[in-house]
């Protein structure tokens, strides 16, 4: 067991640098204000974030005639409301669960150093830790 988990860090330092590294410059990038609409709420707020965040607040609501929060997965709002994490709180949280997903990945397939960093990387992959 000892073993194992000495091979999933030492293949996985590359991957934390790399997730550090990325944090590292938005957060300059925020503080400079060159990514400015980071620091309003009602950015993160404007997707599913505002729907996971009434599910955790208020639980499910059903008002006829107009959008509902019906649709969307319990479990996430739940481990939100019981973790009491505000916004950039449960980013972090998912962009561990995110990192620990991809080291588990790594770990299974043995994708190599630069597949995996590539895969990290994808713009597309910004759903994995936004609320």
């Amino acid at each position: 067991m000892i073993q194992r988990l000495n091979y999933i860090i030492s293949k996985n330092v590359f991957l934390f640098i790399h997730f550090c590294f990325l944090s590292f410059i938005i957060y300059v990038l925020s503080r400079l204000n060159i990514l400015d609409f980071l620091n309003e709420n009602r950015t993160i707020f404007q997707f599913d974030a505002g729907w996971y965040k009434s599910i955790a607040d208020h639980v499910y609501e059903f008002v006829p005639e107009d959008k509902s929060n019906l649709y969307f997965f319990p479990l996430f709002p739940y481990i939100w409301k019981i973790l009491h994490l505000p916004i950039y709180g449960i980013g972090i949280f998912n962009l561990f669960i995110y990192f620990v997903s991809l080291c588990i990945i790594n770990s299974t397939f043995d994708l190599g150093r630069e597949r995996m960093l590539l895969f990290a990387s994808f713009p597309s992959m910004f759903f994995c830790y936004l609320p």
